[in-house]
């Protein structure tokens, strides 16, 4: 390691700081509508198109970055040229979007073999911050520690970055592990302190959708065989192929940090490279209300895309009102589990009268008729027969007739008693009924 010039890691990490370009790519343009707003009654439903642009070049990204390294004492030159290159690393990140840095180290554990006492077997320097000063000085207080055989606790530190960081909703998540030695692995050494093998570390890593670039800054060879970060060498053939696996399950690459003059376009074309294609779009929701049910169709869009030309894939969301309530909430467009963009949509579940009059008072009677409220109409009423908005009446005789009955009015007779049965007999006289 004392070999490897301290230009190299400026042109390393510099190139790694550049290439955050890259992830902006991974940022779509757009989603339009950027908004939408709509009142639906209870039970009633509502729907938008949306259409998701991700064009050739993008200007922003929401990614964060961790900066992963091994302190043990073979990188003391590395450490020194961090340290050194550290502002000028995060200033010109800084301005490339919405990004954020993390930094922890890892050395081993501090028992047997493994590290001496006052060795760490990982430690969270800082959390994911858009505070580049506290970033920059994390970064300058790192300090070599030993690590007393060849491996390091780098598995076990991968798994804590995984799972204790802070990593932001939405945002691409990229780890920069620095290092040059192999990792102790739990399940191929009982022995050792953590259980942590490299199947444990790869699960955890990809739970959280990290990315993972791999930087071997040292490649020792010795009687015939070579020890790095990714090469276990004769004595340690069961640690081998590490960093490949780590990098390959993770979408990441492992790169030869000791050619400095081909590790600048390695790194930035890599980079560039994993955020140029994609194979999910999709949409989601901020959150979710049982008062509010949402269906986006399609689910996602699949296929195998690139960046070679600007693309448009097109969503349509609809809203069906469950509860009376106002609903706000962000849809988030999201290209391979990262975000993209983010529109803002607030929908307003209200009660509606049978005349349209939001919380109106209106209603259908049982003829099936919208009353009362503000449409002038009054609720029909049943006839003597029992009909709704029935004409059946009850005649002078006291009779239900009419409307469905089959039965006709009463009449008055000659002496004008009605129903009665007086007439008027030959002689021209009313006679008869209660005459």
């Amino acid at each position: 390691m004392n070999g490897m010039k301290k230009c190299q890691l400026f042109a390393v990490i510099a190139v790694v700081c550049w290439g955050l370009i890259f992830p902006a790519a991974a940022m779509a343009d757009s989603i339009a509508p950027t908004a939408f707003s709509a009142k639906i009654k209870k039970e009633g439903s509502i729907s938008v198109n949306r259409t998701v642009t991700v064009t050739r070049e993008v200007t922003s990204a929401k990614a964060d970055v961790f900066f992963l390294f091994d302190t043990t004492g073979s990188m003391e030159d590395l450490l020194d040229s961090a340290k050194e290159k550290a502002a000028e690393i995060l200033n010109n990140a800084s301005s490339l979007g919405d990004v954020a840095f993390g930094v922890g180290y890892y050395e081993d554990f501090p028992t047997g073999d493994y590290g001496i006492s006052t060795d760490i077997a990982y430690q969270l320097v800082t959390d994911i911050s858009k505070n580049t000063t506290a970033v920059r000085n994390a970064i300058n207080s790192l300090s070599l520690g030993h690590g007393n055989d060849w491996p390091e606790a780098n598995l076990y530190a991968l798994s804590q970055v995984a799972s204790s960081t802070g990593w932001r909703e939405g945002s691409t998540r990229i780890v920069i592990w620095i290092g040059d030695a192999v990792g102790h692995d739990g399940d191929a050494e009982p022995s050792y302190p953590s259980r942590i093998g490299l199947q444990d570390a790869i699960a955890a890593l990809n739970a959280k959708s990290i990315i993972v670039e791999a930087v071997n800054v040292n490649r020792l060879y010795h009687r015939g065989y070579y020890y790095s970060m990714d090469e276990g060498g004769v004595i340690y053939p069961q640690l081998h192929g590490q960093a490949s696996a780590i990098t390959a399950a993770t979408g990441g690459t492992l790169f030869d940090g000791s050619n400095t003059g081909a590790i600048v376009s390695i790194i930035s074309n890599a980079l560039k490279d994993a955020f140029a294609s994609y194979s999910e779009v999709k949409l989601s929701l901020s959150k979710t209300f049982p008062g509010l049910d949402v269906s986006i169709s399609p689910a996602a869009i699949t296929g195998s895309f690139d960046r070679s030309q600007e693309r448009y894939f097109n969503f349509n969301i609809t809203y069906t009102g469950v509860e009376v309530g106002t609903y706000s909430f962000d849809i988030l467009a999201k290209i391979n589990g990262g975000l993209v963009a983010t529109a803002s949509d607030v929908i307003e579940v209200a009660l509606q009268d049978c005349n349209g009059a939001w919380n109106g008072t209106a209603y259908t009677d049982n003829c099936g008729q919208c009353v009362g409220g503000n449409t002038g109409k009054t609720a029909c009423v049943q006839d003597c027969n029992g009909v709704w908005g029935g004409t059946a009446f009850v005649d002078n005789c006291g009779v239900c007739v009419g409307g469905n009955t089959g039965k006709t009015n009463c009449a008055q007779d000659c002496n004008g008693a009605w129903g009665g049965t007086a007439f008027v007999d030959n002689c021209g006289v009313c006679v008869g009924g209660n005459t």
